[in-house]
């Protein structure tokens, strides 16, 4: 039964590092054209500087007017997938457009719209395995936060062999049955 009990909880051992960006490790607020949040680097491309809207109590990214797209790459360059993020605009509706840039080659793209305020953009399957995002904002300011992404965490290899053993050991001990 204990064998059992080893097999499952190495089977259940999740390989992924899931997170919530929500840019409050982020000390300076202005006149960046890149960033790094959690265990994501976020770069500007073109025009104005990554700014940010600071309300008392939270600091967001900010795409401002001028702005091509503000791109999402994993720090360590491993995989990721995407799954949701709070957006509103400053006071206008509006939308993002997204193209995520798939690890085994191709690209994903959607545009999701959001009213004035808050609202949390979900993204359904197809956002997984990417290298990169990017997020325009054709026209009005746009805040984006608490982008909920996770990268895959290698699993090592004593791990596997480890669970070989286990699994040898189990079918070791059903013979002697």
């Amino acid at each position: 039964m204990r064998y059992l009990i080893a097999l499952a909880a190495l089977l259940a051992f999740d390989p992924t590092h899931a997170g919530i960006i929500d840019f409050q490790d982020v000390s300076t607020m202005e006149d960046l054209t890149e960033l790094e949040s959690g265990d994501f680097r976020f770069i500007a491309d073109c025009c104005f500087d990554v700014s940010y809207y600071v309300t008392p109590s939270d600091t967001t990214l900010a795409l401002v007017n001028g702005m091509k797209a503000i791109t999402m790459e994993s720090i360590s360059g491993a995989a990721f997938s995407l799954s949701s993020f709070d957006s509103a605009g400053y006071y206008t509706v509006g939308g993002i457009d997204l193209t995520g840039y798939l690890a085994g080659g191709g690209t994903v793209q959607t545009n999701l719209e959001y009213g004035g305020s808050w609202s949390t953009l979900e993204l359904d399957d197809t956002w997984q395995n990417l290298l990169r995002v990017e997020f325009l904002v054709p026209g009005t300011p746009t805040q984006i936060d608490n982008i909920i992404a996770s990268t895959v965490v290698p699993t090592p290899a004593t791990a596997w062999l480890f669970g070989a053993g286990l699994l040898g050991l189990l079918g070791m001990i059903r013979a002697k049955k």
